[in-house]
């Protein structure tokens, strides 16, 4: 599975690449600090799942998911931030959002959260999973 990293922090990216890197049947294909680098990357590859961290500041998530998905119509997307309020995380996965993990659970739980959404399944922190 190709997966493409959005995110604007060096040592947290530099983290999440090591865990998926280490990780069987993953590959990190690029990276961006931004929204836009993002969608710039997918007119040209497309890749299968993009991690993008709440934290970039170049656009609002609603539009990048619908913007993502029209150059990329089958790309997953897993959001990762702080604490959400559940509604407005169902109204993301309702939108097409394939997962939603906090980012303290990144460095024990993102490659499972990554399996999971590929095998077709919705991933949520198990903090939120229990609202």
């Amino acid at each position: 599975m190709d997966i493409f990293l959005t995110v604007d922090h060096p040592m947290l990216l530099g983290g999440l690449i090591s865990r998926v890197a280490m990780a069987e049947g993953l590959k990190v294909v690029g990276s961006a600090s931004t929204a836009e680098g993002t969608l710039e990357w997918l007119q040209k590859h497309p890749v299968d799942l993009i991690v993008i961290d709440d934290k970039v500041p170049d656009q609002e998530y609603h539009q990048f998911l619908k913007a993502a998905q029209r150059l990329c119509p089958h790309v997953k997307l897993l959001l990762m931030g702080q604490e959400k309020d559940p509604l407005e995380v169902e109204k993301l996965l309702a939108q097409g959002l394939s997962g939603y993990m906090l980012r303290q659970d990144a460095h024990d739980r993102l490659v499972a959260a990554i399996y999971a959404i590929g095998q077709g399944e919705r991933y949520l922190s198990p903090q939120l999973q229990s609202r």
